[in-house]
């Protein structure tokens, strides 16, 4: 589904986090460092790679190059090109002798590649820090956000306008895969150097928070970015931001099967008082299938 055609999204979260949204009128963003999935990305998350390993790898791929029985490839990357000439001139006698010469140019490219990594690593921690994000989902009848989000369906779910001219201007689609996100790699890093992709850059961050694991898909998962307004704030109680909505953006209300009369009557005073366009439903089962129905909800009813 294209964001450019998703007309709403659905919040879901437990009755006592809905009272609070609807009486304060504003969503809680979050930096990513807050979200409890530990497969996420967080401020301080690192990459699996120092000098000392980066060498390591590095010395193996210029081994092969040297001796293996393949001619080296891609000789637009000056590194790549001095091993094909080395090759083609049988510079080294044996694998030691190699060594003793590739240990020292290889040593100076990782080091510098680690500063590099550094100074990537500075900027994520920026991003990560600044950057706000809501999450949503694009149906109310979504039973694994009903379990997950809205206390096993004692909770609500809220509906707002998404798109253009609102406050949830450009959804994004959470993929679902089967490897977690990492900020770089050891992998990435080696082919970097020998030529073989580009540097990744700052406009990828968002990218890796797009990312979850494939035992999450039945949420169909929407995300918002936002920077923070207390960009300078390093104190992380602070890492997250109450941002308001406007009153005629939220479209309906829906209660869970299981939520309470008493807070469906609290709920329905909040919506009648400060959000009297938007429509309220009641969830219900029915026989014989896992899904969920809503119908318009009457506050004369127990």
């Amino acid at each position: 589904m294209a964001s450019e055609v998703l007309s709403s999204l659905i919040k879901f979260c437990p009755a006592a986090t809905g009272v609070k949204i609807l009486s304060s009128q504003s969503l809680c963003w979050s930096a990513p460092n807050l979200f409890v999935d530990p497969f996420e990305l967080q401020y301080q998350s690192r990459p699996d790679t120092s000098a000392a390993s980066l060498l390591d790898v590095l010395l193996r791929e210029a081994l092969i190059m040297l001796f293996g029985p393949n001619v080296p490839t891609g000789r637009h990357n000056r590194l790549v090109n001095i091993m094909a000439r080395w090759r083609e001139q049988q510079r080294f006698c044996d694998e030691e002798e190699a060594k003793m010469v590739l240990t020292d140019l290889l040593g100076q490219i990782a080091e510098l590649r680690e500063k590099q990594v550094e100074e990537y690593l500075d900027e994520w921690r920026k991003f990560a820090r600044n950057t706000r994000v809501a999450c949503f989902s694009d149906k109310p009848g979504n039973i694994a956000c009903w379990q997950r989000y809205a206390d096993r369906h004692h909770g609500i779910a809220l509906r707002f306008e998404c798109g253009e001219d609102t406050g949830l201007p450009n959804p994004q689609h959470v993929q679902y895969q089967a490897y977690a996100p990492v900020i770089t790699s050891q992998q990435e890093q080696l082919e970097i150097i020998y030529g073989r992709r580009s540097a990744p850059t700052a406009e990828s961050f968002p990218e890796k928070l797009l990312i979850k694991g494939r035992h999450d898909h039945l949420e169909s998962e929407w995300r918002c970015f936002e920077t923070s307004r207390q960009a300078t704030v390093d104190d992380e109680s602070l890492w997250y931001d109450l941002r308001p909505f406007p009153a005629h953006e939220l479209r309906a209300v829906y209660f869970g099967t299981h939520t309470t009369q008493q807070d469906k009557e609290l709920i329905y005073k909040l919506m009648r008082a400060n959000y009297p366009t938007a429509k309220i439903y009641q969830g219900a089962v029915p026989q014989g299938r896992y899904e969920i129905e809503f119908s318009v909800w009457n506050n004369a009813k127990p």
